[in-house]
């Protein structure tokens, strides 16, 4: 089963979904690349060892842009976000500009950045709930429901995502600079070598910050669109 889950490996940023974001937003200063690479299979990384050499070589290989810098600028508004899964999915469209939200919605987005300010992933996730909960729900909006918003939307992508959320994010603490050169992907990773039983082998990563600290999409004296 590991080994087929190597084919739904996200090729990018973009396709990497809120709950794995967070993830791997959670792991210290210098994780290696095969932490990173067990979040994206979820699986624990002493799993790894049951894969063959050769394709734990092209998973680790595979997964090197996780120590680049994405361009969030490429990314689209969407016009709709699916939900619920494969089997149950159910189109949400989304608000043709981000201006329309109601009171409530604006309150409780305020709110939300006073309380999570400094957990960028929940913070993206709760915005993103509570952004689709009317459409999805087909009602005005219910603060109540967002909760249950918030779980279906732990599996939209970083691409559908952070046009939406990071328009609300404070630019005061914006990160939207190239990564560091010292921060490129996993520079002394050995792909070749498989993680050990134990504490797995450290690769002196810098996480990109824009994984930590909001960057935001909106700049002064400019609205969503």
């Amino acid at each position: 089963m590991l080994a087929l889950s190597l084919n739904t490996l996200p090729p990018d940023w973009g396709s990497v979904t809120l709950s794995q974001a967070a993830a791997l937003a959670a792991l210290e200063e210098g994780a290696s690349i095969s932490e990173g690479l067990a979040i994206l299979l979820g699986c624990p990384p002493e799993q790894l060892l049951h894969l063959a050499p050769r394709q734990l070589d092209k998973a680790l290989r595979s997964v090197l842009w996780l120590g680049e810098q994405p361009d969030w600028k490429a990314y689209p508004r969407p016009k709709s976000i699916f939900l619920g899964g494969s089997l149950n999915s159910v189109e949400v469209p989304v608000l043709d500009t981000l201006e329309d939200l109601s009171f409530g919605q604006a309150a409780d987005i305020g709110a939300l950045i006073h309380e999570f300010g400094q957990d960028v992933p929940q913070l993206r996730l709760k915005v993103l709930a509570t952004v689709l909960q009317p459409a999805y729900d087909g009602t005005a909006y219910d603060t109540d429901r967002v909760p249950v918003l918030e779980v279906l939307c732990q599996d939209v992508t970083l691409a559908e995502a952070l046009p939406l959320t990071d328009f609300f994010l404070p630019s005061s603490t914006a990160s939207d600079g190239p990564t560091p050169s010292g921060s490129s992907a996993f520079p002394s990773a050995k792909p070749s070598e498989a993680p050990t039983s134990g504490a797995s082998r450290k690769s002196g990563i810098r996480w990109p910050s824009w994984m930590r600290w909001p960057a935001a999409t909106r700049r002064a004296g400019t609205t969503s669109s």
